[in-house]
């Protein structure tokens, strides 16, 4: 057995001699200091007692400035009162007319310019930088103040009763102490003793011998303790048969957790794949913007630069010409940045719908009205199938008339010269948990290319384009991204389809709501 240190005794006589002579040190402080500040309270009351006193001997003296008198008086008081170190009599205005040590006759004393209206004390330091206290009353008579009477008594003058009393608590405190360090020492052992006996075995058990021999303890919380380590060791020995049972079969039970980690390793590989992809898909788009944001800036800046230049000189169409380029690359930037806003807020869940009850036929005439001059440049044609049913909806406006015009938007750009877009209208209806809710469908037919069948839920995805896309026609995959935003918080759906004959067919669904009055949409709310 190794033998423990006796660190545990050590600690343990530490904590309670300290403890000990804390206790003991404590109480004899405080009465020391209790005794030194009754001492100087005694010292004060003496001073500000025999200030009174003389006072009154002083007022004829000082009344006649009969200096000769005073002196005596002051010079008298230090010599009889050993408590006194110092005593002057000033005027009413502060000057000194007597001084017991002949020092400030004649001068002024600032604080005393004009006499206190009662006696007050100051513990001061004096000349030579030693504790005093300052006792100062005021020399009256019924006329008034005629000046002011102040006597230096310093505390170096209790000093021996002081000390005395140290030495008195000290002798007392001292036996204390020793009868506390003896006390500690037996407790220390007490405590020691059988904690050591404990630390011993669990030595032991350390090393694996769980052989625990059974010994008496004294009845308290180190019996306790004891008991229950013989209790723990039992445990440990019966864990430990435990264990080498159960690490028998370890070894196939890390076999299956491999595998499993190998399952996990390869779901982690594909998710960091698909990560990968992603942020491709994000590098690809942030290409795009780049590129799309720089061409109308480059266009803008050359049309305003070639008009500024030839301001001058150029005719007026020519001019115009220019405005108009730099109005429409300026649209096409407007459009971008605010897809990318809408991106931006969708992501963030900060699109808020604003739904009324409207008329969504009414809504479709508005936004394809906006399309008249570019569909006449393109040679298009733009048919609006009459509903034959009522099309009041509760939706917002805004966001709506944002899909319209991206849905007419895409179908201008894929549509040949000649070539017709079709809107129309279907009633329909949208499950809502077990309820069939009355909607609208909206459909946007084009005459276009068409999309690949692999595409036709993968172009609604952020960042991406149909594959048939030609390369300049703009846009950056963001558009139908929106669209599927505000149609699904609007509770519905949205999906496209290729028509035949060639084409696409782009359709929304929105439910109608269940507000009781309509209200017609403005111009202003649809191209706001």
């Amino acid at each position: 057995m190794v033998r423990p240190r006796k660190t545990l005794f050590r600690r343990v006589s530490a904590l309670v001699g300290v403890a000990v002579f804390v206790s003991v040190l404590v109480p004899s402080v405080t009465t020391i200091r209790a005794h030194r500040g009754f001492l100087e309270q005694k010292l004060i009351e003496h001073g500000v007692a025999m200030t009174k006193t003389l006072s009154s001997s002083l007022l004829n003296p000082l009344a006649r400035r009969d200096a000769a008198t005073l002196r005596e008086i002051v010079k008298r008081l230090v010599q009889d009162d050993p408590q006194v170190k110092r005593a002057l009599v000033t005027d009413a205005h502060g000057e000194v007319i007597a001084d017991s040590l002949h020092q400030f006759e004649g001068t002024l004393v600032s604080d005393l310019l004009l006499p206190p209206p009662s006696s007050r004390t100051q513990k001061v330091l004096d000349e030579s930088r030693q504790p005093s206290i300052r006792v100062t009353s005021p020399i009256k008579s019924d006329a008034g103040a005629l000046g002011s009477f102040r006597a230096e008594l310093p505390l170096s003058v209790i000093d021996d009763e002081f000390h005395a009393a140290v030495r008195r608590v000290l002798v007392a405190a001292l036996p204390l102490l020793g009868l506390g360090v003896l006390a500690a020492a037996w407790l220390a052992r007490s405590i020691s003793r059988p904690v050591s006996t404990l630390s011993q075995l669990a030595s032991e058990v350390a090393i694996g011998n769980f052989q625990v021999p059974h010994l008496e303890y004294p009845p308290d919380e180190v019996g306790t303790l004891a008991r229950a380590f013989e209790h723990m060791a039992a445990n440990l020995s019966e864990a430990h048969g435990q264990l080498q049972a159960y690490s028998e079969s370890l070894e196939a039970r890390v076999a299956e957790r491999t595998q499993q980690l190998e399952i996990k390793a390869v779901q982690l590989s594909v998710a960091k794949e698909e990560a990968e992809q992603a942020n491709n898909a994000k590098s690809t788009f942030l290409a795009s913007v780049s590129h799309e944001l720089r061409t109308p800036l480059h266009v803008i800046l050359n049309y305003a630069d070639f008009g500024i230049k030839k301001m001058d000189r150029a005719d007026k169409s020519k001019l115009l010409r220019y405005f108009d380029e730099i109005r429409k690359s300026a649209s096409t930037l407007q459009a971008l940045v605010n897809d990318l806003l809408d991106l931006s807020k969708l992501e963030a869940g900060k699109m808020e719908l604003k739904p009324q009850r409207s008329d969504l036929h009414t809504v479709v005439l508005s936004v394809c009205s906006e399309f008249e001059l570019v569909l006449k440049e393109r040679g298009l044609s733009l048919d609006i199938t009459p509903p034959g049913f009522e099309t009041l909806a509760s939706f917002d406006v805004f966001r709506v008339s944002q899909v319209l015009r991206n849905l007419i938007s895409n179908a201008v750009k894929f549509t040949r010269s000649g070539g017709a877009i079709t809107v129309s209208f279907a009633p329909g209806g949208i499950d809502s948990g077990g309820m069939l809710l009355p909607s609208i469908q909206v459909s946007v037919a084009d005459q276009g290319i068409g999309i690949p069948e692999e595409e036709l839920e993968s172009i609604f995805d952020k960042f991406t384009q149909s594959s048939l896309t030609t390369p300049g026609t703009g846009g950056t995959g963001l558009g139908l991204t929106i669209c599927r935003e505000i149609i699904q918080r609007h509770g519905g759906w949205i999906r496209a389809q290729n028509r035949q004959g060639g084409g696409a067919v782009l359709t929304f669904c929105i439910p109608t709501g269940l507000a009781a009055t309509a209200e017609k949409p403005t111009v202003e709310a649809v191209r706001a």
